[in-house]
Formats: C-alpha cells, sequence, structure tokens
C-alpha cells in the first residue's frame, strides 16, 4: 500500500492519486446489522441472502443486484424514492434491463421508501409508497447500496509536498469508470 512517506521517498515530479473510494454501509433502523448486505458484495458472489430479498434503491447497483437475485429463483422486491427506477442507467440499456426485470418477477416500489424494518425471524420491512400506502414486504435479507466517500487521504498527505498533485477517479469524486478513464487518460497527456 503506498504511503505518503513512501512516494516521497521516490522523490517524484508528478503525482497521480487513483485510490478509489470507501464504502460503508447506510443504517437502516431496526434492521439487525447482520441482516443488511452490500449489493456490492451480492454482485461478487461474495454473501448469500435467502429467498425472500427487498433491495433498497433502485439505480444501476439496485436494478442489477434485483436482476441477478431474482435469475436465482429469489423474490425480490425493489424499492426505489423516486417515481421511477434507473435513473442513472442509459436510455438502451436501461429498455434490455427493465424487460429482464419483469419477466424474472422483480416488484418495482417506486415513489416509495422503507419505514421501518422488525426482525423476528424474518424481516418485516415496512415500505410507504405514494400509490400504495403502507404494506409489509416479508425478507430474509435488506440489500442496500453502499455510500461511496472518496478516499483522498494520500492526496492530503501529499498537499504542497510535491510539485504536481492529480487526484482523479473515485479518489475525486465516486463515479463511473469512463469518468476515471478520461480524467486519467488526461492527467497523463498534462504532464
Amino acid at each position: 500500500e503506498a504511503t505518503a512517506q513512501w512516494v516521497l521517498s521516490l522523490k517524484p515530479d508528478a503525482v497521480i492519486v487513483a485510490c478509489g473510494a470507501t464504502r460503508s454501509l447506510p443504517q437502516v433502523p431496526g434492521a439487525p446489522a447482520h441482516r443488511v448486505v452490500s449489493a456490492f458484495d451480492v454482485l461478487a458472489g461474495i454473501t448469500t441472502v435467502g429467498d425472500r430479498v427487498v433491495v433498497n434503491k433502485g439505480g444501476m447497483f439496485g436494478c442489477e443486484t434485483a436482476n441477478l437475485l431474482a435469475r436465482q429463483g429469489k423474490k425480490v422486491f425493489l424499492v426505489e424514492s423516486g417515481d421511477v427506477a434507473a435513473t442513472d442507467v442509459e436510455r438502451f440499456s436501461w429498455a434490455a434491463l427493465s424487460r429482464e426485470l419483469e419477466q424474472a418477477g422483480v416488484e418495482i416500489l417506486v415513489s416509495s421508501r422503507i419505514e421501518r424494518v422488525v426482525s423476528e425471524g424474518v424481516l418485516a420491512v415496512t415500505v410507504v409508497s405514494v400509490d400504495k400506502g403502507e404494506q409489509v414486504l416479508l425478507a430474509d435479507r435488506l440489500v442496500v447500496i453502499p455510500e461511496l466517500k472518496p478516499n483522498n487521504a494520500l492526496a492530503q498527505e501529499l498537499l504542497g509536498k510535491v510539485d504536481t498533485l492529480v487526484v482523479i477517479g473515485d479518489a475525486k469524486q465516486p463515479r463511473r469508470s469512463r469518468e476515471a478513464i478520461s480524467e486519467g487518460y488526461v492527467a497523463s497527456f498534462n504532464l
């Protein structure tokens, strides 16, 4: 792992910091920590979820996670606070993904939010929806999208100690890989 001391020992002319982002799971009131799992861990195949799952947040990661789990035969509820899901998914990709979600039986609840969670063997996730009012979804696990924050601690340590310091990618602001690749190209080109 790169440290400021190690980087400075190299006496660099320039440093490009691309340390990515840190992740933390959002707190869900009432949900026991061991029943809340990261969508990233589900997508990576390093955690299991049971047969009934509530996915909180219907953006790109939430929709992809819901699709994966439904295709594994799970009953999946996708809770999205906005009036449409996947606003961060490109239009043509969404056309295909939404068709897959429908075919897999994912129940998408838009204009909805998780009100509370009660754990008594199974999770009882109370969802409040503009259209449907209050309903309770029974689930084995609650899947959440981790909150991403720039991992720029190394950049902060190097600030003012090197002639040229450029922060790119998620270390600058968590986004998609295309922004990181573009910033990497521009940063190296400008050197």
